[in-house]
């Protein structure tokens, strides 16, 4: 993920990455389009079978990263979760 490189990362460990389900998986399944309303279904099943989930999850939130679906959940849902307390590294 070459843009993370650009990110100022609090979390900056992806040795986890190698492990990630959608290795190889067509990005745009997790990143729409701005204004676009595509439902993700496959990224969400892709997601929901990966090892790592948790820890992508935990990557997203503790780096505030406000695009994409990491760990199974939209920026909207990681906020709700992130505002609860929960997946904090």
């Amino acid at each position: 993920m070459d843009l993370l490189n650009e990110l100022k990362l609090v979390d900056p460990d992806q040795e986890w990455m190698g492990l990630a389900a959608c290795k190889g998986q067509d990005s745009t399944l997790f990143f729409q389009q701005r204004g676009g309303n595509q439902h993700h279904g496959k990224a969400y099943d892709i997601c929901n079978a990966c090892p790592v989930r948790v820890r992508c999850l935990k990557f997203a939130v503790n780096n505030n990263i406000e695009h994409g679906i990491w760990g199974g959940l939209t920026p909207n849902q990681r906020r709700v979760h992130h505002h609860q307390g929960r997946y904090r590294a």
